[in-house]
């Protein structure tokens, strides 16, 4: 049994870096400038709860390309803080979880004993 651990706010796409960027890149600067301020628990957190990132997430056209677990993350954070639920690691739990039950591997269902494979939405 696999157990889920909240790690969503410490595992970071390259595509992640770049949307914070694109979303911040006037309060933050660089990527490079991005990469230090993520390796610092409190300033990861305070980019991290940024509302323009959520605003971003929810507005912008066309496909998003950033990781289920970046975008899990912003969304479950912010709507936990709209419900004055403040703990960062149960944000990052329900993310994690959602992450793990929109991977596709996930959507298969293997009956035992039988060579069919089920495809469940």
């Amino acid at each position: 049994m696999k157990v889920i651990q909240p790690n969503c706010r410490v595992q970071f796409a390259a595509e992640d870096i770049e949307f914070i960027v694109s979303v911040l890149g006037a309060k933050i600067g660089d990527a490079s400038c991005l990469v230090k301020l993520l390796t610092d628990e409190e300033s990861r957190d305070q980019i991290l709860d940024d509302p323009a990132l959520m605003h971003a997430l929810l507005e912008r056209g066309g496909c998003l390309r950033v990781s289920t677990r970046f975008y899990f993350y912003i969304l479950v954070r912010h709507v936990f803080l709209r419900a004055d639920i403040k703990d960062r690691a149960v944000a990052d739990y329900v993310a994690e979880l959602l992450a793990e039950f929109a991977r596709t591997e996930r959507t298969r269902c293997v009956v035992p004993g039988s060579r069919i494979r089920w495809i469940t939405f």
